[in-house]
């Protein structure tokens, strides 16, 4: 168990290494310069080229290969047709003279006459031999004396009544040539054994037959005889001892046609053979018989080594492949020149306009134009960036402007506020002090009070709830001093008509404002209620245009009852009221007037509050 936990720990390490190799190899190609991916891609592309070059060269060579068994096929049929003519002739020149009557009656003189003949008219032959029955010359035109040539395989094969038979190779006893001697049985007219008559074929003249076959060089060609001694060869390498009979006999040969060593008559064996230096040669055989029954009497065997043979498709594939790395290079380096001017050197620009965006230049833009469309979306996506940053920038720097200028705003606005905290603490001081003078009643001092500090929250409450501090809208501040006077006089009804719907009045102003409308209203609730005991007011607000008959602008607050109005002695007792001179006081802080009247044509009290534009500020 722990083994094999062990082997588990082992292989978990080896996966996780093979990973972590092949992740960084992932990572440092995914980080390589861009010519080094360029070349990787194109050294990527040349190795189908580079396959199929290979395997064309292979197959070009087995297409040799096989050109080469078939020639070797035609030249070795080729040299069996004319050796089987040569042997052809040399059977009817022999068996000829076997059966003229200066052989049949061994007439020598005669016998010596016809062979100078033959001689001289073939010259191909170099010597013939007429034997007795012991194998001793008789008649020979070109030796001078008798030789015992009973030794001699074709002697002894024709003297034993073979007929027609082919030897062995031999030197011949006339200037010692290469020969391979033919013989034939000579019979006298009863039929008995006469004698041999021999004939020794110059191998020599197989070099004209071998100039008109057009052999290629590097090519071997030989004649051996049954015993794979070598008879005639193009070589002189393969005139020693052995050659021919290592191809022919040798178990590793490929020319001993499997199980039968000796292969049948027209068949052409091939094959690849090793000699003892490890060289691979094609080689090839033919065997030529007399009769179909007889054993081989001759080998022809054709040689060439696999370099040979295989030496135009190397030449081929090394042409081919040094194109193609020539034209690869050349490629690679155009490519390379091109990336360089189309797309590095954009590149390049393309880095240093995000370079300089990066540095807070958000002018800067890429404007590609003659480029990859790659690129040219690249340069766009950049340039939508520089200008969504620009334009970001635009924008915070105006809403920074803007939150600076609303802080100031509020500073100053908060300075103003406790500014005017500090003057409305200052006015209810004063107010105070009016109504002890004044006022001996408690509870109308309290109420009368309430309602004036009501007025002036009434302000701050629409200042807080508005969107400026600035100003606060009229008809707003209007609305809450009319709920602030129900809350004190319940039996009043109020009719607010704006004739600007959107009009606004300045801090400064509203505080003043609103306690002339307080105190308007608190009038009208105490001494301008009707014959049913409910007081109905009336506000109307307007403004005055530069050409109106009051001045040169402004606005107007008309304020005004349904009550008995003013009565005689108004502007006597009543004008030293606590009231009244809060309301001067009042509208003298505004800058503007007030005009008291009776309202027509019902009667009732009207008070209209007339404020300039030059005072104004909305």
């Amino acid at each position: 168990m722990e083994r094999w936990e062990m082997w588990r720990w082992l292989l978990r390490q080896r996966t996780g290494s093979v990973m972590d190799r092949k992740d960084s190899l992932i990572t440092r190609w995914g980080r390589a310069p861009f010519q080094r991916v360029f070349t990787m891609i194109t050294a990527v592309a040349l190795i189908p080229p580079l396959a199929i070059i290979i395997a064309t060269g292979f197959e070009y060579g087995a297409a040799l290969e096989e050109d080469a068994r078939d020639q070797a096929v035609r030249h070795l049929t080729t040299l069996a047709l004319i050796q089987n003519t040569v042997t052809a002739g040399v059977r009817q020149t022999l068996s000829t003279l076997a059966t003229l009557p200066a052989f049949l009656d061994d007439q020598r003189e005669e016998q010596e006459e016809i062979l100078r003949e033959v001689l001289w008219r073939n010259s191909e032959y170099l010597h013939m031999v007429r034997t007795d029955t012991q194998g001793i010359t008789r008649v020979a035109p070109r030796l001078e004396e008798p030789r015992d040539l009973s030794g001699r395989l074709h002697v002894s094969r024709a003297l034993a009544g073979e007929g027609f038979v082919a030897g062995e190779y031999v030197r011949a006893l006339v200037d010692g040539e290469a020969v391979f001697p033919y013989a034939v049985t000579l019979r006298d007219r009863w039929g008995q054994v006469s004698g041999a008559l021999t004939l020794t074929y110059r191998l020599g003249a197989y070099r004209d037959v071998l100039d008109m076959l057009n052999i290629s060089e590097g090519t071997i060609i030989c004649m051996a005889d049954h015993r794979g001694v070598t008879l005639f060869s193009n070589s002189p390498g393969c005139l020693e001892a052995g050659f021919a009979r290592s191809l022919l006999f040798s178990p590793e040969s490929p020319l001993r046609g499997g199980e039968d060593p000796l292969p049948r008559e027209e068949e052409v064996l091939t094959g690849l053979y090793r000699n003892q230096e490890g060289q691979r040669t094609f080689v090839a055989s033919r065997a030529l018989r007399l009769s179909p029954l007889d054993p081989p009497f001759l080998y022809l065997l054709l040689a060439q080594p696999e370099e040979v043979v295989r030496r135009p498709a190397q030449r081929i594939l090394l042409r081919n492949l040094l194109i193609m790395v020539c034209s690869g290079a050349g490629s690679l380096g155009i490519a390379l020149f091109f990336s360089r001017l189309m797309l590095q050197s954009r590149l390049v620009y393309l880095m240093g306009a995000v370079s300089r965006i990066s540095r807070g230049d958000l002018a800067a833009r890429v404007s590609l134009n003659n480029a990859p469309r790659e690129l040219l979306r690249l340069a766009r996506a950049v340039d939508h960036m520089a200008e969504a940053l620009e334009a970001r920038s635009h924008e915070r720097d105006r809403t920074e402007q803007e939150l600076s200028a609303s802080l100031e705003e509020r500073e100053e606005l908060l300075r103003e506020v406790h500014h005017r905290v500090k003057n409305n603490m200052q006015l209810i001081l004063s107010i105070l002090h009016l109504e002890a003078d004044y006022r001996e009643d408690l509870e109308s001092f309290v109420v009368q009070l309430e309602s004036r500090l009501r007025a002036i929250a009434s302000v701050h409450e629409s200042l807080y709830g508005g969107s400026s501090f600035a100003s606060i809208p009229l008809e707003e501040l209007l609305e809450h001093l009319v709920v602030v006077s129900r809350g004190i006089y319940p039996d009043i009804t109020v009719d607010i008509r704006m004739g600007s719907g959107n009009a606004r009045v300045h801090l400064d102003q509203a505080v003043p404002l609103a306690l002339v409308v307080n105190e308007l209203l608190a009038n009208a609730a105490l001494h301008g209620a009707g014959s049913d005991g409910v007081a109905r007011i009336s506000i109307f607000f307007r403004e005055i245009s530069p050409g109106d008959e009051r001045g040169e602008g402004g606005f107007c607050l008309e304020v005004h009852d349904g009550g008995p109005g003013f009565g005689a002695d108004f502007g006597g007792a009543q004008a030293l009221s606590m009231g009244m001179i809060l309301l001067h006081a009042l509208a003298t802080q505004l800058g503007g007037t007030l005009e008291f009247s009776r309202s027509e044509p019902c009667g009732g009290a009207r008070v209209v509050l007339g404020v300039p534009a030059r005072q104004e500020r909305f």
